[in-house]
């Protein structure tokens, strides 16, 4: 037997819910709850933010060492690139590079 809710007796349900199933006195243990996720989610966003400018001010100096250190190298590997010598001595930096050109192509035939 299928029996659908009159709009009157759909009006009165949040009345006898309310009357069966009081609401429990919680004597603010909500709010106390409620302030200490959002004080231990502040202290979260202050404690990572501060770790990530002390770690980001950290790395500016070798940063900046690997940046003058490759640039260097670019200006190594433009003037000599054709040099065989120097393309032995450099066969891992070759390889690397000959790869990466190679990369797109392989991409594209494993896609297809």
């Amino acid at each position: 037997m299928d029996r659908t809710v009159t709009p009157e007796e759909e009006r009165r349900l949040p009345e006898l819910f309310q009357t069966l199933n009081p609401p429990l006195a919680d004597e603010g243990f909500s709010g106390t709850v409620l302030r200490r996720i959002r004080r231990r989610l502040w202290l979260r966003r202050i404690v990572l933010g501060a770790a990530a400018a002390v770690g980001g001010i950290l790395a500016l100096g070798p940063f900046f060492e690997l940046a003058v250190a490759l640039s260097e190298g670019l200006v190594v590997a433009a003037t000599r690139w054709n040099d065989p010598a120097w393309l032995a001595q450099h066969q891992a930096l070759v390889i690397t590079a000959l790869a990466a050109l190679a990369l797109p192509g392989a991409i594209r035939l494993l896609e297809r």
